[in-house]
């Protein structure tokens, strides 16, 4: 913090030298008169008493500080505007972000769908093709036909028993060659159903195959597109966020001077502090005549609500209720009272002064 005292150092130097000057030793071993106290070798409870305050490792006193916090609180002011600002133009450059990459993704949806229809393709096609073909059927032999009687003298029962016997074969053989049929046709049908499902499997996979790879380089032509798009927009975010930063950085550093400034004012007695119109009032220091500013003003719109309620009451036909408050009159009665007893230490200290 700059020096506060640089006259009055300065005069303490010159009044000291000037009483070595005139009151010069009478004699060997008799001491100098002792100068006056000055700003610098003042204890601690006149300094007090004279409204000094300790900051930054020295003395100040307290309308000096007090009007370097009020600058400071300005500043803060000044910094809550421009972080609003800087906050905001965040949120817009992020907010213009997300447009630009929900307008590519619906642009892109249908390209994404196609590539996962083609790589659904894909994948049934290589599983056909992949497919073993069918076996082919296991045939029974077909029986052999008995062999017939030639003999001219075989009797009846003999020639009976024959026929008997190449009708059992007949039968079975026309069973067994019907099954084998039935077998043989089956796998042809398998088959050829097996052939033609290979032939449209190689033609599907052929054709996802093409359909992937136009599809993956729409994908590409287009990032390559949005990244053209995003670049600049990207860049703004990142000079809005460092924006941000380096504004929460400075109000870290001016919060907490302030800090310490409220630590060294709140050192004083509040007595000290209302003489000069400082006043402790909703976690923070005001000049005695902004509160009165504010409780003017805002007691005035509190009396016209009042006032209205009254009245709209009345045109109606109704009782106002008489204990009705306002919900900020508590906080008014309050203020109220402060600036009161900050204007009664104003009056104590004048009339001290005056005696």
């Amino acid at each position: 913090m700059r020096d506060l005292w640089p006259v009055r150092r300065m005069a303490a130097l010159v009044a000291a030298t000037l009483a070595v000057v005139i009151f010069p030793l009478t004699a060997v071993g008799q001491p100098v008169a002792s100068s006056p106290p000055t700003p610098e070798n003042l204890s601690d409870e006149p300094r007090v008493a004279r409204g000094e305050v300790q900051y930054g490792g020295s003395w100040a006193p307290l309308e000096d500080l007090f009007k370097d916090y009020q600058a400071a609180q300005a500043e803060r002011n000044a910094l809550e505007k421009k972080t609003d600002a800087a906050r905001q133009r965040l949120a817009d450059v992020q907010q213009q972000l997300d447009s630009l990459k929900n307008e590519s993704e619906n642009r892109e949806r249908p390209i994404r769908i196609e590539l996962a229809n083609a790589t659904t393709a894909v994948r049934n096609s290589s599983r056909i093709l992949s497919e073993s073909p069918p076996k082919q059927p296991q045939l029974r032999p077909l029986p052999l036909q008995p062999s017939s009687t030639s003999s001219t003298s075989t009797s009846s029962s003999s020639s009976s028993s024959s026929d008997d016997a190449y009708h059992n074969w007949q039968r079975r053989y026309d069973q067994i060659n019907e099954e084998n049929k039935q077998l043989t046709d089956r796998y042809n049908r398998d088959l050829t159903e097996y052939e033609k499902k290979k032939v449209a499997a190689k033609k599907n996979l052929s054709e996802a195959k093409a359909a992937i790879k136009q599809g993956e380089q729409q994908l590409e032509e287009a990032q390559k597109a949005l990244d053209g798009t995003l670049r600049p927009v990207l860049e703004n975010r990142k000079e809005a966020a460092e924006e941000v930063q380096s504004i929460d950085r400075q109000a870290t550093v001016l919060n907490a001077r302030i800090k310490r400034m409220v630590a060294a004012m709140q050192t004083a007695p509040e007595p000290l502090r209302m003489e000069r119109g400082i006043v402790w009032w909703e976690d923070a220091f005001h000049s005695l005549g902004d509160l009165e500013q504010l409780y003017n003003e805002t007691q005035a719109e509190i009396n016209q609500v009042v006032n209205q309620m009254k009245a709209e009451a009345t045109a109606a036909g109704r009782t106002f209720p008489p204990d009705w408050r306002h919900p900020q009159q508590d906080r008014m009665d309050a203020l109220q009272a402060l600036i009161a007893k900050s204007k009664a230490a104003q009056a104590a200290s004048a009339a001290s002064a005056g005696k």
